[in-house]
């Protein structure tokens, strides 16, 4: 059991960045988690962390033993819950990133639904607009539509991910209506940190890339589309996250005769995760009920 702490500390370390905020989430002392990674790298006959007053990384032993680490005391928790499983339906715990976007309401309802079908599942809902690599920061499953791959990682296709470009009516009666993407060069734009101003296009004519001029960045698309609203700019949002707006004529779509990128909406599961059968269960609902409603409109806090 003192290997099973030791590895428990290692991996809360790796998710936090800190020996004392790990001891915090496992509600011991930053020394008890120094000296617990200590044990685990004189075990291991090599050091699992670079150490500086500012911050703790891992190093490369590090990083090719976590997703190893990881996947060990997942099977104990694993066989654990097993070992007190009453008879018949699933049980144990997921966690599992979403996006804002879509995080409230709609995969909210989603993931609400699932766990009453499934009422001896945990659930574990964290809301992020950025990329996340699961096995480092200890997800069973990552929900998101950035184009990312990472090591030991599966990447499942959910759904379509469509989006539209668009500004408030006040800022295109003020600034003009582009109707060439390189015309954004001349406008102010709010921009998804995690894509970049990097914007690219497509259309009959082929290809054309813009780097906008960024007037406002955020994570969050939520903040981004209430800029919009309010005629700070132009930006890029999903099409469920503009529905609304778009409906009561808040914001317009503009540059229709270009299309963005198709995206997709992906689950990433880390291979020693993704054949558990709640996680494989909680994957085929996602993609199941993403395909019955099309509707992603985001109602909440417009």
């Amino acid at each position: 059991m003192d290997t099973l702490d030791n590895m428990r500390a290692f991996l809360a370390t790796v998710r936090t960045g800190s020996f004392s905020e790990a001891g915090r989430q496992l509600g011991v002392s930053p020394s008890v988690i120094t000296k617990r990674v200590g044990q685990l790298e004189w075990k291991m006959r090599g050091q699992l962390f670079n150490r500086s007053t500012r911050s703790v990384t891992l190093t490369d032993l590090g990083e090719q033993f976590l997703p190893r680490i990881a996947g060990l005391v997942a099977d104990f928790d694993d066989t654990l819950g097993e070992m007190t499983k009453t008879r018949g339906g699933l049980l144990g715990r997921i966690r599992i990133k979403i996006p804002t976007t879509l995080g409230a309401p709609y995969l909210a309802r989603i993931l609400t639904e699932f766990q009453q079908a499934h009422p001896q599942v945990l659930l574990d809902v964290v809301m992020l607009d950025r990329s996340v690599n699961p096995v480092e920061e200890g997800f069973d499953i990552v929900v998101g539509a950035l184009p990312e791959l990472y090591a030991n990682v599966d990447d499942e296709w959910l759904a379509p991910y469509p989006r539209v470009v668009c500004a408030a009516p006040s800022y295109l009666e003020a600034r003009g209506n582009p109707v060439h993407p390189r015309e954004l060069t001349d406008h102010d734009c709010l921009v998804f940190t995690p894509s970049g101003a990097l914007w690219q296009f497509e259309s009959a004519d082929g290809t054309a890339q813009v780097e906008v001029r960024s007037r406002f960045t955020s994570n969050s698309s939520r903040v981004l589309r209430t800029s919009a609203i309010a005629g700070n700019g132009i930006t890029v949002l999903s099409a469920g996250m503009a529905a609304p707006a778009l409906a009561r004529g808040q914001l317009r779509t503009v540059l229709d005769g270009y299309r963005l990128p198709e995206l997709a909406l992906k689950a990433l599961l880390p291979r020693t995760r993704g054949a558990l059968p709640r996680v494989r269960a909680l994957v085929d609902w996602l993609k199941r009920r993403l395909a019955e409603n099309g509707d992603w409109s985001d109602e909440e806090n417009l």
